[in-house]
């Protein structure tokens, strides 16, 4: 603390005063333990610095402007912080040629406390950015030390013969360890503790602690043509509508119509009902959620659909599990099995949702299209968290249920019978329409959408959104059929949703 003593005797009566490194730039103002308030600094297109009063038009003068609320101004006083310095560092580069910092820039902000988990970010507003079609993410340096470091030497310079007055310049010697400093050290660009919120052709970076920031730029997807789009939307839209009526009809006909005691594989269904019929109504009102701008409401939006997906994958392995002890003959007369089967598909779900809650995963996700458009959704904002859970989660279940799928299609194949030709035209047409009924029940056809790459992606997509439009309907036909049976019955077959009394194989499923 005696080299902030120090700096603030060197700057005497003034309150602020300019740095200049080199190449680096910043400006540095002196806290008040009685007048806290915020801080704006303001950086034109030439790399000027200036400390902004409060009604200060920042419209048209800045092209970037940092600022620092009261209450990390507070925090900073509470940590017998003096100063609040903000410095920009240009000719930073990325060590990945295919993305780029903006403006090969960084901001650093430093106010000789630590100030972490502020209610009210530190923002940092780039204006008229050209994106040239780029994804922009505000990305914090997680140095492990090196900042910390730097500031320990930037401080400890003002406690030698240098001079403050409206302008600092600090030897080359302290430019010189900025640069080893890096050295030996790969960058860490993480996203933890920043927002990235864009409107028109600006971008503000909100962050709740300290240290270096950036945005990074980084190319979009493999964009979708903006007619794939749109047909995709559509018909998403009109899947998931009528999936929820016939859901909702199944729900309300086991609430209030069904008289007699549910079995078992019904139980099980209705749960997959709950599951599906949830995650179709989130989906839906996601797009407008996400249109609102309130963070806190999509980050919530975003973990109720996960949550959702996740459920209802969990149920596809539970609808898997239970057809497999029907096809073996295995007994399901365990102490609380249907108690212990409910909290597996609805708490291991939960389990996951609360992980990614709690590590701050949830965020606005940005698809383009080749024309420039774009449209938001609330979801998982890193790609390796996508692809390492919800990929990883759905490939456990698709392999067990994918395994049951082919037990029990050998067995309907195993029974078809051999008398007259007409029974065996009919028998192939009701087992076909088996197996396209089992396969919407285990979920099968969500691999079309999770594991498409290539050339095939956009085909997988169309199909995986066909399929799925009709999903609700098959099990509302298969639970009709099913309710109207009353009691459970063993034979090797399919569970499909529109199998009748008089087939050649009858459901082993209900």
């Amino acid at each position: 603390m005696s080299n902030l003593a120090s700096m603030q005797k060197t700057m005497g009566n003034s309150t602020t005063a300019a740095i200049q490194i080199g190449d680096i730039k910043g400006v540095i103002t002196k806290l008040s333990r009685t007048d806290q308030t915020n801080i704006n600094t303001g950086i034109t297109t030439n790399t000027d610095f200036n400390v902004l009063k409060e009604d200060t038009d920042l419209a048209t003068d800045y092209s970037r402007v940092v600022h620092i609320p009261r209450e990390a101004y507070n925090m900073a006083i509470q940590g017998k912080g003096s100063f609040a310095g903000v410095l920009l560092f240009q000719g930073i580069h990325q060590d990945d040629p295919s993305s780029s910092f903006l403006n090969n820039e960084m901001i650093g902000i430093e106010m000789g406390a630590e100030i972490f988990n502020l209610s009210h970010t530190i923002d940092i507003h780039y204006k008229k950015v050209d994106k040239k079609g780029n994804i922009a993410s505000c990305r914090s340096w997680d140095g492990k030390g090196t900042v910390k470091m730097f500031f320990w030497y930037f401080k400890a310079a003002f406690k030698q013969d240098l001079r403050l007055t409206s302008a600092i310049n600090v030897k080359k010697t302290l430019g010189t360890f900025m640069s080893s400093a890096f050295v030996g050290r790969k960058p860490i660009w993480v996203t933890d503790g920043c927002r990235t919120n864009e409107a028109d052709d600006s971008i503000t970076c909100q962050c709740s602690h300290l240290t270096f920031f950036a945005i990074l730029m980084s190319p979009p997807p493999q964009n979708l043509s903006s007619t794939d789009f749109t047909a995709l939307s559509y018909i998403t839209s009109v899947g998931c509508g009528l999936s929820m009526f016939f859901l909702m009809v199944a729900l309300f006909m086991h609430c209030l119509i069904r008289k007699i005691k549910a079995s078992q594989a019904t139980l099980l269904l209705i749960n997959l009902f709950v599951a599906m019929f949830s995650l179709n109504l989130s989906f839906l009102v996601n797009e407008s959620i996400a249109g609102l701008g309130n963070f806190a409401a999509c980050v919530a939006i975003a973990a109720v659909m996960h949550y959702t997906m996740l459920a209802t994958f969990t149920w596809f392995f539970i609808q898997a599990l239970h057809l497999y002890f029907n096809l073996w003959k295995i007994s399901t007369e365990i102490k609380h099995y249907m108690t212990k089967i409910c909290i597996t598909g609805w708490v291991t779900p939960a389990v996951v949702v609360i992980a990614l809650l709690a590590l701050g995963k949830y965020d606005h996700m940005v698809t383009y299209t080749d024309d420039g458009n774009s449209a938001k959704m609330c979801w998982i904002s890193d790609t390796v968290v996508h692809q390492g859970v919800n990929i990883s989660y759905y490939g456990i279940v698709f392999i067990f249920t994918f395994t049951v799928f082919i037990i029990t299609v050998r067995q309907i194949v195993l029974l078809k019978p051999t008398a007259g030709r007409g029974q065996d035209i009919s028998s192939i047409k009701t087992n076909s329409t088996s197996i396209m009924g089992l396969l919407l029940l285990l979920g099968l056809t969500w691999a079309f959408a999770f594991f498409s790459y290539g050339p095939l992606r956009i085909p997988s997509y169309y199909i995986f959104t066909i399929l799925n439009s009709f999903q609700g309907f098959f099990l509302f036909i298969y639970y009709y059929k099913s309710s109207k049976s009353g009691e459970d019955r063993n034979v090797t077959a399919s569970s499909s949703s529109t199998a009748t009394s008089n087939t050649a194989v009858v459901s082993p499923y209900q």
